[in-house]
């Protein structure tokens, strides 16, 4: 009961913790029905192999042919304003230690037949309104405790890596990847689109690679920071390598 009084002692200021910076102060939503608050323990000699405020199991024998979630999160929305979430995680990270704000893993040791670490599903109205409607997105911004920001604050954050493929710690040198990017779908505008002026590496270390500078309308290929070794002008087809014409128009003259 202690125990039980202690939660619900904490309960209000956590909630108000993990909701603070979605919503301006004095404005916090009701809190919800059920409330879960764990402080987890100092450290005093050795720590647990792992600890958990909710742990949810679900063993499924090999007979049955309905399907068995673990879990589900639903919302039914009819509103018209606002933005409503079925299943949101946040992370504060106010220490040196790493910390991860969702991981899903996949730990298949079954026969044949497919398995999949994540599955996202967009399902789009026929026919389609106006409007972005998108698959998978990643907000990039600068952390704070609030969502306002201070105008005069200029400075800039940086995120290392967009989407990351990487093998697992022990076994680098044992696993193969047949496609780093697979698209099964022929795609109306572009399956890849890139901001113009962008470097794209043909390298691991970033130095190989080529860049289309949409002001002059050359497309360069090179080692980043020097002369380009080929150049393709995308508009009259002149090629360039070092600064020579190769191929195309040289004032005026066909070159070849």
């Amino acid at each position: 009961m202690r125990i039980l009084l202690a939660a619900l002692a904490f309960a209000a200021p956590a909630y108000a913790d993990y909701m603070g910076g979605l919503w301006p102060p004095g404005t916090l939503p009701p809190q919800p029905a059920t409330t879960l608050v764990r402080i987890a323990p100092s450290s005093n000699g050795d720590p647990p192999a792992l600890a958990a405020n909710l742990y949810a199991l679900t063993v499924v024998p090999q007979s049955p042919r309905y399907w068995e979630w673990n879990g589900i999160f639903a919302v039914r929305s009819y509103a018209d304003y606002g933005e409503h979430v079925a299943l949101y995680a946040k992370a504060h990270r106010y220490g040196n230690g790493p910390l991860f704000g969702a991981v899903i893993e996949l730990n298949d040791r079954g026969g044949p037949g497919p398995s999949w670490a994540l599955e996202v599903d967009a399902m789009v109205p026929t026919p389609t309104p106006s409007g972005p409607r998108t698959g998978i997105g990643i907000v990039v911004g600068r952390s704070r405790e609030s969502v306002y920001r201070d105008p005069t604050d200029t400075a800039r954050g940086r995120l290392d890596y967009g989407i990351r493929l990487l093998p697992n710690y022990y076994d680098g040198p044992y696993v193969d990847v047949d496609y780093g990017l697979k698209i099964d779908i022929p795609c109306a505008s572009a399956c890849i689109s890139i901001p113009p002026n962008t470097w794209v590496t043909l390298d691991g270390g970033g130095s190989v690679g080529y860049t289309f500078n949409d002001r002059d309308g050359w497309l360069h290929f090179g080692i980043k920071g020097k002369e380009p070794a080929l150049s393709i002008q995308m508009e009259t087809g002149e090629i360039r390598s070092r600064g020579r014409v190769i191929a195309g128009s040289a004032g005026g003259q066909w070159a070849h």
